[in-house]
């Protein structure tokens, strides 16, 4: 028994046979066959019949969809064909509806409800969440790194595999340590793999006071390499642990100090672009911005001094509460930004 289906098509009603003949063929449909009461109309691989037949309650509800790849070309061409003038139809606009198909809708002649559309493509799903990272530093005795991260650094100790390998763990922050063979770098004394003027940091770790955290690892014998200094960005020292790996902790200074942008860090080209970003607070002193672009910014309170914006591009833009002393802005281009705002930040 062959239950193969070939085709199916729609019978729609036509109060003018004639009338809705030509108007499909006004947008392109093709008519292969026809007589005094039915049509045959096809376009690509669709096709239905256009029959003579005509009841207002059974054509102010008929409704046929047509699936394309391009609906937004489709209404380009509805409105080039000149039908919605020459048969007095209506024309929607295009739209995305909730049913994830992006279409417009066309009435024929008769009233036949036409929905002309192209499906929308599934959202992606968001990518997996990374949960932490953890650098794995190389340790000659598990059993004394493992001592001195839990007694003098005060981490808890997640978990020991197989007696060379484990984890420990502070307020979410995790370094694996692994008893193994020391690698080539690492067997070097510590002398030839530090940089001029600094040591060679493993781990940067961030903490919300540096200096309290210090005088804590004082307090339990910890190696201290680097003592408690105050840097740009923010207050730091250094912990060394017995197998020579330097842990760096870095925490913002008591005035809350903010970001200082100078001239020095920035390279001449290309041209900087902040993008996306949130820099309330941030200091920028001594600094060449030129032909910069600024796009989607956050310079809430932000301090300018010394500054060349020429040629500059700002597009949404929160000058909020921002001072801007001693600027070029000559070719400047500004596009969202609130110029109450930017008059307040030169003339605060």
């Amino acid at each position: 028994m062959n239950l193969q289906a070939v085709e199916m098509k729609a019978f729609v009603p036509a109060r003018d046979l004639a009338v809705s003949k030509a108007f499909y063929e006004a947008l392109g449909f093709l008519v292969p066959w026809f007589d005094d009461d039915l049509a045959y109309v096809r376009h690509d691989e669709t096709a239905f019949f256009l029959q003579r037949f005509y009841l207002p309650e059974h054509a102010g509800n008929f409704m046929m969809h047509l699936l394309v790849e391009d609906a937004d070309a489709w209404h380009v061409h509805v409105l080039a064909s000149g039908v919605v003038e020459r048969f007095g139809v209506r024309l929607g606009a295009p739209a995305d509806r909730p049913w994830r198909i992006r279409d417009f809708t066309l009435t024929d002649p008769t009233g036949v409800l036409w929905r002309i559309g192209h499906n929308l493509p599934l959202p992606m799903p968001p990518p997996p969440r990374l949960n932490y990272l953890a650098p794995v530093l190389h340790v000659a005795d598990l059993r004394s790194a493992v001592a001195c991260y839990r007694d003098r650094l005060g981490f808890d100790v997640e978990f020991v595999h197989a007696g060379f390998y484990a984890s420990v763990m502070r307020d979410g922050c995790r370094i694996h340590l692994h008893a193994a063979a020391p690698t080539a770098a690492e067997a070097k004394p510590s002398a030839t793999r530090t940089p001029v003027g600094e040591a060679s940091i493993d781990v940067c770790i961030g903490t919300a006071d540096a200096g309290a955290l210090a005088a804590c690892f004082t307090s339990t014998g910890a190696t201290i390499s680097l003592p408690l200094r105050s840097m740009p960005y923010g207050d730091e020292f250094q912990v060394r642990d017995p197998d020579g790996h330097v842990l760096a902790f870095v925490g913002h200074a008591a005035d809350e100090r903010q970001p200082v942008v100078q001239q020095s860090d920035i390279p001449h080209e290309p041209p900087l672009a902040f993008e996306h970003r949130s820099l309330p607070g941030c200091v920028f002193r001594d600094v060449n911005l030129r032909a910069a672009r600024f796009d989607d910014v956050s310079l809430v309170a932000a301090s300018f001094a010394n500054v060349s914006f020429a040629g500059a591009t700002f597009r949404d833009v929160d000058f909020s509460g921002a001072a801007i002393a001693d600027a070029n802005v000559d070719g400047m281009t500004i596009d969202g930004v609130a110029i109450a705002d930017l008059l307040r930040a030169r003339n605060p």
